[in-house]
């Protein structure tokens, strides 16, 4: 292990430079709390988080010719993980469930960057806001962090679903995931659950804690609003760099290689001062592994101004001193802390949304930063006409919302002389059971403990008289009857793929409130006890 005392890190002899700055067209929508990933190409995507008035977007948006283009998604996804994977697809879950950063959630969604469209998969093993995950090599998805509520290492395998794998030896919020092997990961972070600090425990997704001295004294820095991405600060196999901090403000570099802990050796000291205020080297490092340099943003809380050090981490891989950049960017129009980061194919990095205010007035400025004479995107003239493009759009977008809601409204109102609950006014059932059984099968829904009516008829903006009309017209059932026959169908999709599962876990997964209440609907329905169905597999 590295000399701690022995390296550069802090100090004020570094001079700032200015950076190439690129503004591309802003997003169609402000957003924070959002995600970045890219797709195909090099594409970059940004998904879901919170608008305006802190309000949660169920959108994402993807650059491609000069412009933003948004989608749907199937949930919002705000501070929630996101994971590139293997197959080149992505795949986010949780975040937070209501406006105001209130609840969690369990949703999980991959995205296809080919098509631009989003595929349900297995929900979380708890509802989860603020977590993390990462992908081993074999495919299994790992995952951990919560807020304001417990903590545990979920793991979902290849074509299963998340489960609880490990108890954490600490539980954290937007924690680091680090794979150190193929089949195994170090967890820790920052803060706790509840925003306390964290006490610099380390667990294994193997089993048990990790001692890690170096961590008693450096902490990893707290991540910004998109979280923890395990490929963004990934330099090798098992092998990867993040901020640390002391408490007296000074700022290293952490590496980390198969599970060991040290200090990067720099050649210039860390600055931890800004124009007005002491600077805030927060969230994770960004690196580009083809040049083999990283990236880390800071910012000064005061003057509003944003930093950035560019890391030559490669000579110190090479048994030198790694050369430091030190550049100052603003303050940049329209964004003060920015929400979402990539490192683009060409060299440059890309940010998109944040923080203009508060969490109440989030950014939807996108800004490319050019280092080493990288060219821009976008002449000024095309820059103009996207901007001037995205204006009236937005413009065209707000008339056609009032418009709609004023006929909405006036078809609403109900017709003189006739009851509400007249089936003339009622939503047609084909429509409203094919947005019910979309609930059941890309959303899982019945696998939330004690659902109700009335949490159904909340997800479809209906009311539990229409819902349950229609449930039992197009099917023929009762509501419970409808929701345990998805949920013994679910059990037997688990039954089949581990028959040696505990059939506590597997009533619990399905969503059913207690074993017997499993055991009883799944004998009504299959004319058989769980053991019984499984003996005849």
């Amino acid at each position: 292990m590295l000399s701690v005392s022995a390296l550069p890190v802090a100090g004020e002899g570094l001079p700032a430079r200015e950076i190439a700055v690129e503004r591309l067209p802003d997003l169609n929508r402000p957003r924070s709390g959002c995600v970045m990933a890219l797709g195909t190409g090099g594409e970059p995507v940004v998904f879901g988080g919170h608008t305006t008035g802190f309000v949660l977007t169920q959108t994402a948006e993807y650059f491609a010719d000069g412009a933003w283009h948004e989608i749907d998604m199937l949930y919002p996804h705000d501070f929630a993980c996101c994971v590139s994977l293997r197959s080149g697809n992505v795949l986010l879950g949780g975040g937070v469930s209501e406006a105001f950063g209130v609840g969690r959630s369990w949703g999980v969604e991959e995205y296809d960057p080919e098509l631009h469209s989003f595929t349900a998969r297995p929900i979380l093993d708890i509802r989860r806001a603020l977590c993390s995950a990462a992908e081993l090599e074999d495919g299994t998805l790992v995952v951990s962090g919560n807020w304001y509520a417990d903590d545990a290492i979920g793991v979902c395998p290849p074509g299963g679903v998340f489960d609880h794998a490990a108890d954490v030896a600490e539980p954290l919020s937007h924690p680091f995931i680090l794979q150190t092997g193929p089949s195994d990961a170090l967890i820790f972070g920052s803060f706790g659950t509840y925003g306390d600090p964290s006490r610099g425990l380390v667990s294994r997704l193997s089993g048990g804690a990790v001692d890690v001295p170096l961590l008693r004294e450096w902490k990893p820095a707290q991540t910004l609003d998109d979280g923890f991405s395990e490929a963004a600060c990934r330099i090798g196999e098992y092998t990867y760099l993040l901020v640390g901090t002391r408490p007296d403000g000074a700022c290293a570099v952490i590496l980390v290689r198969e599970g060991s802990f040290s200090l990067l050796p720099l050649s210039a000291e860390i600055p931890v001062t800004g124009e007005k205020d002491r600077l805030v080297w927060a969230g994770q490092v960004y690196a580009d592994s083809r040049t083999r340099q990283a990236w880390l943003f800071g910012y000064d809380r005061t003057s509003k101004a944003l930093y950035l050090l560019r890391v030559g981490y490669g000579d110190a891989l090479d048994g030198g001193a790694a050369p430091v950049t030190f550049y100052r960017l603003g303050p940049l129009e329209g964004v003060h802390v920015p929400a979402a980061h990539a490192v683009l194919p060409d060299g440059s990095l890309l940010f998109a949304g944040g923080m203009s205010d508060d969490n109440y007035n989030p950014a939807a400025a996108v800004y490319r930063l050019l280092p080493d004479g990288q060219e821009p995107w976008m002449s000024a003239e095309e820059n103009h006409h996207a901007w001037l493009l995205g204006l009236l759009c937005g413009i065209l977008t707000g008339v056609v919302a009032i418009l709609a809601g004023f006929f909405i409204r006036r078809r609403s109102r109900p017709v003189p002389g006739r009851a509400a609950e007249d089936p003339e006014v009622r939503p047609a059932d084909d429509a409203l059971m094919v947005r019910i059984t979309a609930l059941m099968e890309e959303r899982q829904l019945f696998r939330r403990p004690g659902l109700t009516l009335q949490d159904v008829a909340r997800e479809l903006g209906s009311n539990t008289r229409y819902v349950s009309t229609c449930i039992n017209d197009e099917t023929g059932k009762s509501f419970p009857d409808y929701i345990n026959s998805y949920r013994v169908k679910f059990a037997q999709r688990l039954l089949k793929s581990n028959p040696g599962r505990p059939l506590s876990g597997v009533a619990e997964e399905s969503g059913f409130s207690s074993e017997s209440s499993f055991f009883r609907n799944f004998k009504a329905l299959t004319g058989k006890t769980p053991n019984q169905w499984l003996m005849e597999r």
